[in-house]
């Protein structure tokens, strides 16, 4: 179990290097894309960061945020988050933001959407396993989604974060009128 943890702390001295204090610079940018939001996606992202400590038994600081994963080789794309657990597991995040407008396309783009999220979460999961010898015991994988159907892809290996459109919206405009209030207390 030593060298497997070794192997996710020299993973973690990588993402440092790649994103210095991310950590202390995630708080601000989450804040910010509460305030405009980018995209529902980046919205999302910032819901389940900021709502991190308080999920039962979960406490994890972000190490990589929309960057690919540190010394990879085959250019796969980027990974969404990941998060280093109080148990030193990585907690990989892909998430996707499904939009619900009716029509047949839109409906094909949904089912072509929810199977590409997984081989995401499951693609960064074997690189993590191959490139950089971590241990599959010590990588949680997880989806975070607004798609109720996505939901059914929870199992043993993975577990979905489901979010409402409804309740992330009803999330931005309380965090928003905190914001503010503190904005006019004078305070962070």
């Amino acid at each position: 179990m030593t060298g497997d943890l070794e192997a996710v702390e020299r993973f973690v001295q990588t993402c440092a290097k790649v994103q210095p204090e991310l950590h202390i610079r995630s708080e601000p940018f989450f804040r910010g894309i509460v305030s405009i939001p980018i995209s529902q996606e980046y919205l999302l992202q910032a819901h389940f960061v900021m709502n991190l400590s308080k999920m039962p038994g979960r406490n994890a600081t972000l190490i990589l945020y929309e960057s690919p994963l540190p010394e990879e080789k085959s250019n796969q794309g980027k990974v969404d988050l990941i998060l280093l657990t109080d148990e030193n597991k990585l907690l990989v995040v892909e998430s996707k933001y499904i939009n619900h407008q009716p029509g047949r396309t839109k409906r094909s783009s949904r089912t072509e959407h929810r199977k590409k999220v997984r081989e995401q979460v499951d693609s960064i999961c074997s690189m993590l396993i191959e490139d950089h010898q971590i241990s599959s015991d010590l990588i949680e994988r997880t989806i975070l989604t607004n798609d109720e159907k996505l939901k059914k892809e929870e199992g043993d290996n993975i577990k979905v974060v489901f979010v409402s459109d409804g309740d992330l919206e009803t999330w931005r405009e309380r965090e928003l009128a905190e914001m503010l209030s503190r904005s006019i207390r004078g305070q962070k």
